[in-house]
């Protein structure tokens, strides 16, 4: 593990460790891939001390290292909390953004995407989900986010094993949650899903009567019909094509079908297919995948009695238009006018402003920062604002139902 960059007063910094060593191991077990370079730390809490075994300068030494409590998020224009929450049994976090005063707030609870990671982001301000968050949190809104369970401070099935109907008790729990608090307008909460949150958003709002749902970069399809149009797409673009693309679309197909719908063991079918190694990785449990595979994800917005904003990204190599574009007219044919759909030029799947499925995807594939698209978070408040004043005229122009290309 490769130290890029060393944060003052944490764990490393006290260690005395500088940009361009080299962790190589951690009370003697070795880093061998970025696995193990990510679940390691993991593994301990503030207090806890190791060993490590780092390279400088072609020379190895032993460094011991205690690791030290993690910030807070802090802003000088709201209030910021850390808050704990009963889910199965086990605590989990919630991070919420208030705005300071008196009074009841709207409120919007975020819902993020597929796999492990914290939504605990103390360090400043530029990963996307607290651009959007900290943005609405000053135009007037109370925001909470949720930690998976195992992750962050969050006690529990260690994320890596829990399921997707576990996770959505999760987020079913936050929303009720949300809406007791003495500061927050029941009658006006939100949820916000962002990729996998968009399939979590409808399921939360069958439980949990909401004011409106927003959903962005999400599918809308069934979900093996989602990974085989997503790896033709993709790799398209990578330049492969006629009987070779074919090829490789079909043993996507036959590998998801074998593991996700006849619901085998992935040891037994990677014994009869060891090729399907390459199909089948996925940033969740086999379970939680398999019952991602079970859902009728077009069909549970039916249970969305409230109004709908669907946003979509021109330059997205995730998802695609067409299933955006059915949720809307799926939504507007059960409830005319209440779904509205948004298709926004140079934005990707990441929120960054970027020219093209393309050039998003070569970005992502080299590690190259792209710039956040504020334009994103320019359409989630004037939609936000038409919902929260209905009426009136002063909330923004777009009206629920139509289709804007920005």
């Amino acid at each position: 593990m490769v130290v890029v960059n060393v944060f003052p007063g944490g764990s490393l910094d006290k260690a005395g460790l500088v940009a361009g060593d080299v962790i190589t191991h951690v009370d003697g077990a070795e880093l061998n891939t970025t696995r193990d370079a990510v679940a390691t730390p993991r593994r301990y809490k503030a207090g806890d001390a190791v060993e490590l075994r780092v390279l400088r300068n072609k020379k190895q030494t032993e460094v011991p290292l205690t690791f030290t409590q993690m910030p807070m998020e802090q802003s000088s224009e709201f209030d910021i909390s850390y808050e704990t929450l009963i889910v199965n049994g086990a605590r989990r976090r919630t991070i919420i953004t208030r705005p300071r005063g008196t009074g009841k707030h709207p409120a919007v609870l975020m819902v993020g995407g597929i796999g492990c990671y914290s939504l605990d982001q103390p360090f400043g301000s530029k990963h996307p989900y607290l651009r959007i968050l900290y943005s609405l949190t000053s135009k007037g809104f109370v925001t909470m986010r949720v930690e998976k369970s195992g992750m962050g401070d969050s006690e529990g099935t260690p994320c890596a094993q829990q399921d997707f109907r576990s996770e959505l008790v999760g987020y079913v729990e936050a929303a009720k949650a949300l809406k007791r608090l003495p500061y927050v307008d029941s009658d006006q909460v939100y949820v916000f899903g962002h990729s996998m949150g968009g399939i979590h958003g409808p399921l939360v709002a069958r439980k949990i009567p909401l004011r409106g749902v927003i959903a962005l970069a999400t599918a809308g399809t069934r979900w093996i019909d989602y990974e085989i149009t997503n790896t033709r797409r993709q790799r398209s673009l990578r330049g492969i094509a006629g009987e070779e693309l074919e090829k490789q679309v079909q043993q996507k197909e036959d590998c998801t079908t074998a593991l996700l719908l006849e619901k085998k063991s992935r040891e037994d079918v990677l014994k009869s297919a060891p090729s399907c190694a390459e199909w089948t990785e996925y940033p969740a449990h086999d379970t939680y995948m398999q019952q991602l595979a079970e859902l009728d994800i077009l069909g549970n917005w039916k249970h969305v009695n409230a109004p709908v904003l669907i946003i979509y990204g021109k330059a997205d190599y995730v998802v695609s238009a067409e299933e955006h574009e059915a949720i809307a007219a799926f939504v507007n044919k059960l409830r005319p006018g209440t779904a509205t759909l948004i298709a926004m030029q140079d934005l990707d799947h990441f929120f960054n402003r970027v020219a093209s499925q393309t050039e998003s995807m070569k970005a992502f594939s080299e590690g190259k920062e792209l710039p956040f698209n504020t334009d994103v978070t320019d359409v989630i408040e004037g939609w936000l604002a038409k919902q929260t004043n209905a009426g009136n005229a002063s909330a923004g122009a777009m009206s629920s139902g139509a289709v804007y290309w920005l």
